[in-house]
């Protein structure tokens, strides 16, 4: 039995067998890897009923699902679960306006001591750069 089947907390995609917190909140159209520097590009559905409450006038990527869409691509680049042990510093540059960046770059350097991944991070859209992570992630 997968250990996410009856976590209320995730869900899994039927359509691609990632785990996802939100359910269709975005998609992983691509992933190139050099080294241990992965870049992962996104689209995120402008749709998703998230947009509806936050904010309804002029909806705005929430900064906790960004970062777990990061964590997800990580989870994604590993190939295992993973969880935030550590945010030694996350700085949000831009906001992340889904009808104006739908589609994100996610710049991801992962290096490996012991059980923990060290992880820095960048999110931009085509104009700039729009959220700065350094985390550290262990296995879930």
């Amino acid at each position: 039995m997968d250990r996410y089947e009856n976590n209320p907390q995730t869900y899994r995609n039927k359509a691609n067998n990632r785990i996802m917190l939100l359910p269709d909140f975005y998609n992983i159209k691509q992933i190139v890897s050099e080294g241990n520097t992965h870049t992962v590009a996104v689209r995120l559905n402008k749709q998703h009923p998230i947009y509806n409450g936050h904010f309804p006038c002029t909806p705005v990527t929430p900064g906790v699902c960004t970062l777990q869409v990061i964590k997800e691509c990580a989870q994604e680049i590993i190939g295992y679960p993973l969880t935030t042990c550590n945010v030694a510093s996350c700085k949000f540059v831009g906001m992340i306006i889904p009808d104006k960046h739908s589609d994100l770059a996610i710049r991801i350097t992962l290096d490996k001591s012991e059980e923990l991944w060290n992880c820095r991070a960048e999110v931009a859209s085509e104009e700039a750069v729009l959220l700065k992570l350094k985390c550290t992630y262990r296995p879930k």
